[in-house]
This record gives C-alpha cells, structure tokens and sequence, in this order.
C-alpha cells in the first residue's frame, strides 16, 4: 500500500473557525457542561437548580504556523477587561461625510450582524441615536471600510433609508462586536454550528529550523447567542443541520521546509543574537473571567491578563553574562528588554520579556552555559494595557 502524503489521515470531524478548517489529530471532544446549585425552602428541603451552562470544545489540532496566527492577533488587540465573545474591533474612523466606517483588515462580510460598544460617548446620528442593544448590518464593503444598515436587506443592497448616518464622532475608543460561529463537521452528514464562540486555550508551537507546528489543544468556549433566552434551551447555543462532509485539503509541503530562526534579547551583545540550540518554544495563556448579565450567570467571559511564555536554550552565552542577569536583591526590579524572534515569515515581539530562570546550566572547558532561559513578556506601553505581544 502506498502512502499519499498530500492526503490527510481519515478524518472523523474537523471544525471550521472564521473561514479557516482546523485538521485533528484525533477526536474532537464537544461537551456541553450544566453548572448546578441548590437552594434550600422554607421547609428545610432542597432543590437543585441550574447556574450556568457553558459549551467547550476541544481539538487536539496540527497545524501550520500559520492557521492560528489570525487567532492569537486578534487577542494581541484586545484590552483587559474587554469580552472575548461576541468578538470586539476597534472602530480607527469614522467619516461624518460618506459615513464610512475603518476597521483595517476587518472580518465583515456584506449583512453580517455587528453591535457597538463605547469607552466612553457613541457617535451622535443626524436623526436617532446609536445604542450597544440595537443590531446593526454591515454594506458597501470594501477591505477596510464599510457603511453600517438597522435593515439588512437595505445592507446587502448597499443603499436604503435605514443607512446610518452619522453627523459627528464620539469621544473614547469605540468597537463592534460580532459573533463568530464554530462549526464542527462530522462524516455522519450532520453539522453542529456553535453560534458565539471564542477561542479560549491554545497549543504550544515549537520554532526551530525544520517542523513548524503546533502541538497540543486549541480549545474553544461557546456561549448563547446575543439576545438568546433562557427558554431558547439549547437553541440558544448551537443548532444542528445536514451537510455534505469534505475533509480539508492538507499541504505537506511545509513539514519539511526549512525555517530560519532568529532570536533577540535587547540590543546588546551577546543577547541581540541568540542562537538556540534546539529553537524556541512558546505557550500562550488567556486569563479570563466568567461573566454574567443577570439571565445567564455565565454570558460571557473578559480578558483579564495573558500570559506569555518563551523558553530558548542559547549556545555561546558565558557563566558571567548568565550569572549577570541574577543579581538583583529581592524587591529589585528585573532586566526587561523586547523580545524579537523571526520565524516561520512572522516576526514575534514580545514587549518587555524577564527572563524568569534556567531550569539548568551545562558547565564546559571553555566556560560557557548551556542553560533553558525562560522569559515572560510583561507588556509595556506599547502593549497599551493589551496582551504583550505583537506577530507582524
């Protein structure tokens, strides 16, 4: 028998996730979880009651670089404290006149469904007012700019009387929201599509001058849908429906490209130019918070730290300028410079990145340390109060 290796292993399910397919490496665990509480009556009997019910969706995914790269920018963008589904875009400008609305590379596709959220004051209108409950319909689309509808079929027409017109701009940053479904195709035929979905874990990814892939889960959340009721039951969630299976096309060709690897630590030798012995490793951490809304204990869920991490094992570095970096008193803050690799044709800065420790050092003839540095990115005020880092 031969062996095909542009064709992917047999696929039982593999999900689809803001227009990219996602292969799996093995089953897709779908759990759709009840939290439950009890309250107790006026006779000493308890009751149990639901408290939140919530959606996850593990993918032990392969993929290249370059699959999860759009994932991992959108949370790059995104301020702490903000909500992670429905997705937020910060609104760059808006033009009073032509009532064009810029979101540089934004994801809308002609009547998609956006919400807005404001910092501090909406843009005022030339009759009504905007409102973070109304739904509005994106038309006119260009790759940057778009108009916004309250009628989605005058949004597809791109012209109507329920344009939004704008007469002057707010004050604070001001974003739309818009959901994005998780669909999770099954060779039985049927479709599961998750309505508000957000990616919620990541994979780690080894860079290092050969095999570029993730290894490990990416995971999803799903959470009802905006202006979805407790009486919708599961209808709230996800709907189910019959669809053609089409296993994704696989590209091997990039299993065996060779990647360069550059690694910096500031600007100063030897740290401007890392080599490292067996490449770079990175986990990406989302902290997050459970939130409610008063009907669903668990709507959503804010981002409130990331976490950063970027383990190298560096060749030629000597016993002193390692043993440099370790001598701050308790209390003292730690050396912090940008840290900057290239690979995998992305440039990765993690701002402001401490190196946290080595795990070991490796002592020869010639007195130089074979240690795995651990660094972790801090963020600064480049990162503007946003996870601390940035893939270009």
């Amino acid at each position: 028998m031969s062996y095909n290796p542009t064709l992917p292993l047999r696929l039982d399910a593999y999900p689809a996730f803001r227009g990219t397919s996602f292969h799996a490496k093995g089953n897709i665990t779908d759990k759709f979880m009840r939290d439950a509480d009890r309250f107790t009556l006026q006779s000493g009997r308890e009751i149990g009651f639901s408290k939140s019910v919530i959606g996850d969706i593990m993918v032990p995914v392969v993929a290249p670089v370059a699959t999860l790269v759009p994932l991992l920018q959108y949370y790059s963008g995104l301020r702490f404290g903000m909500a992670v589904a429905p997705h937020q875009f910060l609104v760059e400008n808006i033009n009073t006149t032509t009532d064009l609305v810029t979101i540089t590379a934004h994801p809308f596709t002609t009547a998609d469904a956006v919400y807005f959220r404001a910092e501090e004051t909406f843009p005022t209108l030339a009759s009504g007012s905007l409102d973070n409950g109304t739904v509005y319909y994106v038309g006119n689309i260009t790759a940057n700019t778009f108009k916004l509808y309250t009628n989605s079929a005058h949004a597809t027409a791109g012209s109507g009387a329920s344009l939004v017109d704008f007469s002057a701009a707010g004050t604070g940053a001001l974003w739309l929201a818009h959901e994005f479904p998780l669909v999770i195709n099954r060779r039985s035929g049927v479709a599961r599509t998750w309505l508000n979905a957000a990616p919620v874990k990541f994979p780690s990814l080894m860079a290092n001058g050969g095999k570029l892939f993730w290894d490990g889960e990416l995971g999803f959340r799903a959470y009802p849908k905006i202006g979805g009721a407790i009486a919708d039951g599961l209808a709230a969630f996800y709907t189910e429906a019959s669809a053609a299976y089409t296993s994704p096309t696989w590209d091997a060709s990039g299993i065996l490209t060779a990647q360069a690897l550059t690694v910096a630590w500031g600007s100063s030798a030897p740290w401007n130019a890392i080599f490292g012995e067996e490449g770079a490793g990175m986990t990406f951490e989302p902290q997050l918070k459970e939130r409610g809304n008063g009907v669903w204990s668990h709507i959503t869920d804010t981002l409130e730290g990331f976490k950063c991490m970027i383990k190298v094992r560096p060749i030629g570095i000597t016993v002193p300028q390692l043993a440099a970096l370790f001598n701050e008193m308790p209390g003292a803050q730690l050396t912090a410079n940008n840290l900057v690799l290239t690979f995998g044709g992305y440039t990765w800065t993690f701002y402001n990145a401490t190196l946290v420790t080595p795990k070991e050092a490796i002592f020869s003839a010639k007195d130089s340390v074979s240690p795995e540095l651990e660094f972790e990115a801090f963020g600064n005020a480049t990162s503007d109060n946003k996870p601390g880092f940035l893939i270009a």
